[in-house]
């Protein structure tokens, strides 16, 4: 696995499609910050190192990568609080497009409601409506990321 601060640099060189010709599968994980980015990369590569770990800052920055992608991701791991597009509206952009909603999506946040048509919703409830697979709510420990991981896979082999 390429550490988090030389995925970008990584990419800016080579590009994701190049990196997926090196592993097995991927996972992507969309998450303003750092330190959840890199609790689940650890968790992925305890689960199975053949496995690559790709992040982004944001849902505009997943979907743009998406997009310009051969290669999918196994799974999408996405927060919902985050700069300039939010888990919300990825999900929304990601079920709209036929190539990408068979792709499982697993909610992780510690926001419990989201304001839609001024009102507030359970986050939960949204997510799922939305197509999510899982909804897991922060914080959880570094054994409960590695079940969810490993059971993610296992339902979507």
């Amino acid at each position: 696995m390429v550490g988090a601060l030389g995925l970008k640099t990584f990419f800016l060189k080579r590009g994701l499609d190049y990196y997926t010709r090196l592993i097995s599968m991927y996972i992507l994980i969309v998450d303003s910050d750092p330190d959840d980015v890199e609790l689940f990369c650890e968790a992925v590569v305890q689960v199975n190192p053949t496995i690559g770990c790709i992040f982004s800052k944001n849902g505009k920055v997943a979907f743009d990568l998406l997009q310009t992608s051969t290669e999918k991701p196994k799974i999408i791991f996405t927060d919902i609080d985050m700069p300039e597009m939010d888990g919300i509206e990825l999900i929304e952009c990601l079920k709209k497009h036929q190539s990408f909603q068979s792709i499982p999506i697993v909610v992780y946040t510690a926001s419990k409601f989201v304001i839609k048509f001024n009102k507030m919703v359970p986050l939960k409830e949204k997510s799922l409506e939305l197509g999510a697979s899982h909804f897991i709510s922060k914080p959880v420990s570094f054994g409960e990321i590695v079940d969810i991981v490993k059971s993610t896979l296992e339902t979507h082999k």
